[in-house]
């Protein structure tokens, strides 16, 4: 089933039964948690090309999370039915349990990052996760709002931390959206 949906539109909340895989064609999701006290906590942006509920459509549960659109998107849904048939193609089995691997070790990177108390240490570890991900020591990030959602801080902190690594020596600031991890931490 193919889905049209707008910014802002909510496509699956934890109210739901997972039944597809989901792709997303066109867009950008996010995946996002709200806590009781209002506050929002973004688990994971899902772009083109990359999918949603492989890992837990077999599980037979409700989506843990929200999935919002973040801008016009185009989803393919694909059934639980489909997917048992795909996986009698060897590739697309490797290839499925690859990326239920990937989700699981990105998963535990979210988890340790929210488990820390300190947001120059959460930054941190985030450059190296990207620097990691990039494989380059200078790493691109969309914007420093983005990473604030990813750590649980905010935009304002960020952009002080940033400061003071850089004037300890540990990154330096290339532009808005670079900046070169200059220093090799434990975790990088």
């Amino acid at each position: 089933m193919l889905l049209y949906v707008r910014k802002g539109d909510v496509i699956h909340s934890p109210r739901e039964k997972i039944k597809h895989v989901s792709v997303v064609l066109n867009g950008a999701l996010k995946v996002v948690k709200y806590f009781t006290n209002g506050n929002e906590q973004i688990l994971r942006h899902v772009r083109k090309n990359e999918t949603f509920g492989e890992s837990l459509i077999f599980a037979f549960k409700n989506y843990p999370s929200y999935i919002i659109s973040i801008e016009n998107s185009e989803i393919l849904e694909v059934p639980y039915e489909i997917i048992l048939e795909l996986f009698e193609n060897e590739e697309f089995l490797k290839s499925y349990l690859n990326e239920i691997g990937n989700k699981v070790f990105n998963l535990s990177n979210v988890i340790e990052l929210l488990l820390i108390k300190s947001v120059e240490e959460k930054l941190i570890r985030y450059l190296c996760f990207l620097r990691r991900k990039q494989k380059s020591s200078t790493v691109y990030f969309e914007s420093k709002q983005k990473i604030a959602s990813d750590i649980g801080s905010v935009r304002e902190v960020v952009s002080r931390k940033f400061k003071i690594l850089e004037s300890k020596k540990m990154i330096k600031i290339v532009d808005r959206h670079h900046v070169k991890v200059l220093v090799d931490f434990l975790f990088c």
